[in-house]
C-alpha cells in the first residue's frame, strides 16, 4: 500500500486514488492543508497498484525526441483579453472540442473550490481559462479520461507537470488522441490557505455577497503585472497588484508552497507532456515585434502529435521560433525548483494557531539578510 513517509515525495497527483480497484484510498488534507493519500488498511488487499502508479516512487527522467520552442499570441483580441498570457490554450482546446472531443482543466466551482473538470461545450471553455495559483483537486478525472479514450474521443488534459506525470503513469501507455499540456510551474499553495485569504478579502471589503469571479492575472493594467481581481455578486470589486496583494506576494516569495514543490522531479525542458505553455517573459528584448501588452505565450513542443496540433491552430495565432537560451535567460522556473527558507515553517506555525491569512503573512513577509544569502547559494548549486 502507498505510505507517505516523506511529504516532499508526494505531489498529491491522485494517481493512486484513481487506480485503487477497492476504493480504499482517500485524498485528505494534512495539518497544513495539503492533500495526501490515506489508505483504509482494513479494506486494502495489498494489490500494489498504488505503488506501481506513483510517479514519485517510480521517477524516470524523460527525454523528448525534440523540444521546439516558440513565442506566440492569439490574433483574436477578445480571446487574448480572457487569457493569462497569449491565449494559446484556448485555441488548442477549441481544436479538440470542434473535433468532438473533451477538455480537462482547473475551474472554480461551488464555494470557490478549485477542481479539475470536463468541458465538452466551447461555451463553457471560459471556466478553464486563466492561471489559478492553487493546487486543484483531481478527484476521479483520470478514470473519466480513460473512459473517453476507450470511446475513441479526442482528449486534452491541462495541468501541472506533476498532474500530467500522474495521469501518464495511471494510463501506462500513450494514446494518439490524447494531448497532454502542462505549464512552467512555480509551485502550488493549497485551498485551505486560499479560503483564509478570501475570508480576509471579505472582511476588508465589508462584503457578504457571493464571489462572482476570481482573476489571479488581471490584465486591467498589463499582462506582465501579477494583479489579483475579485468580483462580488453585489458589484463590488477588490483589485490589487502583485506588490500589494497578500496572496500573490506570498506565492511569489515561496513561503506557502507544497513541500514537494521545493524538490520538484518534473523540472527541465524535457517533459511528460506534448506541449508546455508559459509566459514569454523578456520577449520585448528578444523580439519586439512579438511583444503584446495583452500577452505573449512561450510554447515548447515535445512530441510529433503536439507539433501537429500547433500546425492545426497556426491560422489563429502569431508564432515564431526562438532558441532554448531564451527560456534559460527569462524563465528559470523551467529548470529550478522553488527555494524553501525558514519563513515557511514560521508561516504555517502562525496559520495553525488560527491567525488570519494577512496577519500570518505580515509576521513573516520580507526577505531578511540570511534568507537572501541562502537563496543565492542554492541558485548557484
Amino acid at each position: 500500500m502507498i505510505n507517505i513517509s516523506d511529504k516532499r515525495k508526494c505531489t498529491g497527483c491522485a494517481a493512486c486514488f484513481n487506480i485503487c480497484p477497492f476504493h480504499c484510498i482517500e485524498m485528505k488534507e494534512d495539518e497544513e492543508g495539503f492533500i495526501y493519500p490515506i489508505v483504509n488498511q482494513d479494506e486494502c488487499r495489498e494489490c500494489g497498484l498504488c505503488n506501481k502508479v506513483c510517479p514519485e516512487l517510480n521517477v524516470k527522467r524523460c527525454k523528448n525526441e525534440f523540444n521546439n520552442v516558440y513565442v506566440a499570441s492569439n490574433k483574436d483580441k477578445q480571446v487574448l483579453q480572457k487569457s493569462s498570457s497569449g491565449g494559446i490554450f484556448y485555441e488548442l482546446a477549441k481544436n479538440i472540442l470542434t473535433n468532438g472531443g473533451v477538455v480537462y482543466g482547473a475551474a472554480f466551482e461551488e464555494n470557490n473550490i478549485l477542481n479539475h473538470i470536463e468541458v465538452s461545450d466551447i461555451n463553457h471553455l471560459k471556466k478553464l481559462l486563466k492561471s489559478k495559483y492553487i493546487q486543484s483537486n483531481i478527484n476521479d478525472v483520470y478514470k473519466k479520461i480513460k473512459e473517453n479514450i476507450k470511446n475513441d474521443k479526442y482528449v486534452l488534459f491541462c495541468g501541472t507537470p506533476c498532474q500530467v506525470s500522474g495521469l501518464k503513469k495511471y494510463l501506462d501507455k500513450d494514446y494518439e488522441k490524447l494531448i497532454l499540456v502542462d505549464f512552467i510551474c512555480h509551485g502550488v499553495p493549497n485551498q485551505k490557505l486560499f479560503q483564509k485569504y478570501l475570508d480576509d478579502i471579505r472582511t476588508f471589503c465589508n462584503e457578504t455577497s457571493q464571489i462572482k469571479k476570481i482573476d489571479f492575472r488581471s490584465k486591467d493594467l498589463n499582462w506582465e503585472k501579477f494583479g489579483m481581481k475579485i468580483e462580488f455578486e453585489s458589484g463590488k470589486i477588490y483589485s490589487n497588484d502583485g506588490n500589494t496583494d497578500y496572496w500573490i506576494k506570498s506565492f511569489l516569495q515561496d513561503i506557502m508552497l507544497r513541500p514537494s514543490c521545493y524538490n520538484c522531479a518534473n523540472k527541465g525542458i524535457d517533459r511528460n507532456s506534448d506541449i508546455t505553455l508559459a509566459d514569454a517573459w523578456g520577449i520585448e528584448q528578444y523580439n519586439s515585434a512579438f511583444y503584446n501588452k495583452q500577452g505573449t505565450s512561450l510554447v515548447v513542443v515535445h512530441t510529433l502529435k503536439g507539433q501537429n496540433k500547433i500546425e492545426e491552430i497556426k491560422s489563429c495565432i502569431m508564432i515564431d521560433s526562438v532558441e532554448e537560451d531564451f527560456i534559460k535567460k527569462h524563465n528559470v522556473n523551467t529548470y529550478y525548483s522553488a527555494i524553501a527558507d525558514r519563513r515557511r515553517k514560521q508561516f504555517f506555525k502562525h496559520i495553525n494557531k488560527g491567525y488570519g491569512f494577512k496577519e500570518c503573512v505580515d509576521k513573516v513577509i520580507g526577505i531578511d539578510f540570511l534568507t537572501r544569502v541562502e537563496r543565492k547559494i542554492k541558485r548557484k548549486k
